[in-house]
């Protein structure tokens, strides 16, 4: 009973790990670009996870046979589909290029001078990539050496963000 009921304590440290990981990635400045919903996925497992936890506890605290087997079927459920999130993370890593290329061609004017502001860049590939109506910020007029587009920037940062919840949920997944 008891040792079940630390376990749970566990899962529910481990789904309010998923909830930051998952909240941190959603606001990663790169996701102003991605539009990348693969971080909300993570978020919405840590809520669930914790729900969970706290469903097997009441369950083990109150040795309830019919809750602890709805509660080892979800835990089984919310195994399987961390893993497949976490597989799809991996498996976009080596898209990041290509899905900021294609959110950079879609997002607002407005969200292009964000971007440029918060990665301290100018226009995708290179300096010169500009759109029209996207002025560059001024620190990177007067700096030459931050005379650079925002691709690799924003691919770094978007991988990171991907990572992070890539491997909370494969960890979560080996722990389960």
């Amino acid at each position: 009973k008891f040792v079940l009921i630390g376990i749970n304590v566990i899962f529910l440290i481990f789904g309010i790990v998923l909830i930051a990981v998952g909240a941190s990635s959603l606001n990663s400045q790169s996701s102003i670009i991605s539009g990348e919903s693969i971080p909300a996925g993570v978020l919405v497992m840590g809520i669930f996870t914790t729900l969970v936890a706290l469903l097997g506890g009441i369950a083990a605290y109150k040795e309830s046979r019919t809750c602890l087997a709805i509660y080892f079927a979800v835990l089984l459920l919310i195994t399987i589909i961390l893993l497949g999130v976490a597989i799809a993370v991996y498996a976009k890593k080596d898209d990041a290029g290509y899905i900021i290329t294609y959110g950079w061609q879609r997002v607002s004017n407005l969200d292009k001078v964000e971007a440029q502001n918060l990665f301290n860049c100018c226009g995708l590939s290179s300096y010169n990539d500009t759109d029209a109506g996207v002025p560059c910020p001024v620190s990177t007029q007067l700096d030459p050496s931050l005379q650079h587009g925002c691709l690799q920037l924003i691919v770094d940062d978007f991988n990171g963000a991907l990572l992070a919840a890539g491997g909370c949920g494969i960890a979560f997944s080996v722990i389960m």
